[in-house]
């Protein structure tokens, strides 16, 4: 925990003065690009088959448990089968009966142009998030503004998210539109012949939202003038898999026998990446948890909430030198 003078120190040239900080220095740091092709290229070398643009459209049952799954290129036996879908992840259990309160937010990013004497530790203060790449730029957003689409699942889930629309009526637009249609006709049950909803929709790329993208330059350039005349190379959209408690279920599924779920990181999938992949391993493969899955059990959509930041997960998590820093009465 940071002081006035601490936050001053880790980030020199803050506009704004910031009484409070939390700063967590043994925090790392890696590129996404350049990570997720690099483990799966290792993985390929232990022996791990990665079939790349092949959907799965059902999973297959024998006396209630699981015995394999069946792709859009044909079956594959397994005893134990994890769903790690991200966004998709509700839909796919609402083909097995599953109930998975799992809606999706769109979260704007952009990328800087390189920048000389920028900060080095990645900041979080209220209105932009900022964080060093390797090429010399920055990764930038506003935390706290996001859209929401309104789609079936929204009623469907409308009592579990009821406290998260109301807690976070200030950073969420909702918005109606095409989406909605869209999932509509992902409701229609297809089974294991037809096309799945995973290959008409191969991947979620929406549009990020122009007004926060328009806005987040100037708020750099407010907080600290280092950012000032920043240059936008590129900005992109993302859906997020957001719980309505923004914890994620990393369990198996008592009513089915050998299926586990690894989903619903709420925007913290690539921090927890690496803690959150062995936790999913452990449960799958019978060995002792890394760490206590109580709080991450599947039942807990039923039971209550839970609270990540008590189970340890995250302290075996990649993430980059981070400060935290609060305003009065924030």
């Amino acid at each position: 925990m940071l002081d006035r003078d601490g936050v001053a120190s880790i980030a020199p040239g803050l506009e704004r003065d910031y009484p409070i900080g939390l700063y967590t220095e043994t925090d790392g740091r890696a590129e996404p690009q350049k990570a997720v092709p690099a483990i799966t290229a290792y993985a390929r070398r232990l022996g791990v088959t990665v079939l790349e643009n092949c959907a799965v459209r059902a999973v297959e049952r024998t006396d209630g448990a699981i015995s394999g799954v069946v792709t859009e290129r044909g079956r594959i036996a397994a005893p134990k089968v994890v769903l790690a879908g991200g966004a998709w992840s509700s839909l796919f259990c609402r083909s097995l009966g599953l109930r998975l309160p799992q809606l999706k937010v769109i979260v704007s990013m952009q990328r800087t142009e390189a920048l000389a004497n920028g900060p080095d530790a990645a900041i979080w203060v209220p209105g932009i998030c900022s964080r060093l790449r390797d090429d010399g730029g920055y990764t930038i957003e506003n935390g706290g503004k996001y859209v929401a689409d309104i789609v079936p699942d929204s009623f469907r889930f409308l009592l579990d998210y009821l406290p998260t629309v109301r807690r976070e009526s200030k950073a969420m637009s909702l918005r109606l539109g095409r989406r909605f249609f869209i999932e509509l006709g992902y409701l229609k049950p297809q089974g294991a012949d037809g096309i799945s909803p995973f290959e008409k929709e191969r991947i979620l790329d929406p549009l990020p939202d122009s007004a926060v993208m328009a806005a987040v330059p100037r708020l750099m350039a407010e907080q600290m003038p280092v950012f000032s005349g920043l240059a936008i190379a590129e900005q992109w959209g993302g859906c997020v898999d957001v719980t309505p408690d923004a914890i994620p279920v990393i369990s198996p599924v008592e009513q089915l026998p050998g299926f586990f779920l690894s989903t619903g990181y709420s925007g913290h999938g690539f921090g927890l990446g690496t803690g959150a992949a062995r936790l999913t391993a452990d449960l799958v493969s019978g060995r002792a948890p890394v760490v206590d899955p109580h709080d991450f059990r599947f039942s807990l959509q039923r039971e209550g909430q839970g609270c990540i930041w008590n189970s340890g997960l995250a302290g075996i998590a990649l993430t980059r030198p981070t400060l935290i820093a609060h305003a009065p009465g924030f």
